[in-house]
């Protein structure tokens, strides 16, 4: 699928510079698109939908050549959301090598299982810990 085929069918809202998606294709096959589009992954996001679902927002900025030049333009940003249940999720790090610690983090902090990642280490827990963190605040606060 080509890139403006991609953005005009998922496309959800439009805000100045911004551009919000929702695709029904997985997120490599995305990252892929982006990729030949010259686009780069800005961060990754993540945050508790509700107790069983986990909301990643993967963010691209895409500046044509004649932008680069001309500092006045502003550069469009792609904001993609994916939603997943069982905390799994294929890994962006063969495509956007830059994702590795920001996939690292989420994985320590929500539990997300990035799939095909290229390096198990851990980037702050020991290996001792596997429960993410934002399990153990929750039980130290007395939450469910």
């Amino acid at each position: 699928m080509k890139f403006e085929e991609f953005t005009k069918k998922y496309q959800t809202k439009v805000k100045d510079n911004e551009i919000w998606l929702v695709p029904q294709i997985g997120v490599k096959n995305t990252a892929s698109i982006f990729k030949k589009a010259e686009a780069r992954l800005i961060t990754i996001t993540a945050f508790l939908e509700s107790d069983l679902e986990i909301g990643i927002y993967y963010h691209f900025e895409i500046c044509s050549l004649w932008q680069k030049n001309n500092p006045n333009i502003r550069s469009k940003v792609f904001n993609v959301f994916y939603k997943t249940k069982k905390s799994k999720i294929d890994s962006v790090t063969s495509i956007y090598p830059g994702a590795d610690f920001i996939e690292k983090e989420i994985s320590e902090m929500y539990g997300v299982n990035f799939i095909g990642h290229v390096d198990k280490t851990n980037l702050l827990l020991t290996e001792k810990i596997e429960t993410p963190l934002l399990a153990i605040e929750k039980k130290k606060k007395g939450q469910p």
